[in-house]
């Protein structure tokens, strides 16, 4: 769910940035306009990451020695990783929300 409402309306946090009109009616508008090229990148971007990302840190949590795996460095190091991962989401969420913008804005679909 949260998904369809990014790629309808996701362009107005890049819009803010860049000093650009943030209307829900335009930012629905560049939704329209990029709705099914944002949905694959958000499948095939964080989607995927997040897959790699939960295979990696069941794999490295297999990895940690049983003798690590009760304190806290091995506690630590399995945090560390799936906060990296998260971050990394978060960064794929903004660089697909940008491109939408910039595609949006390079095309004039923002204007009507």
């Amino acid at each position: 769910m949260i998904v369809y409402l990014l790629a309808f309306f996701g362009t107005v946090f890049p819009a803010s940035v860049r000093g650009g009109n943030t209307k829900l009616g335009v930012a629905f508008r560049r939704g329209q306009a990029t709705f099914w090229t944002t949905l694959a990148r958000f499948l095939i971007g964080p989607g995927l990451w997040m897959i790699y990302g939960i295979a990696l840190l069941n794999l490295g949590f297999d990895l940690i020695p049983d003798a690590l795996k009760s304190l806290t460095m091995g506690d630590l190091a399995v945090s560390a990783a799936s906060s990296m991962v998260g971050l990394m989401n978060t960064l794929l969420v903004a660089v697909i929300l940008s491109l939408a913008y910039q595609e949006t804005e390079n095309s004039g679909v923002a204007e009507g």
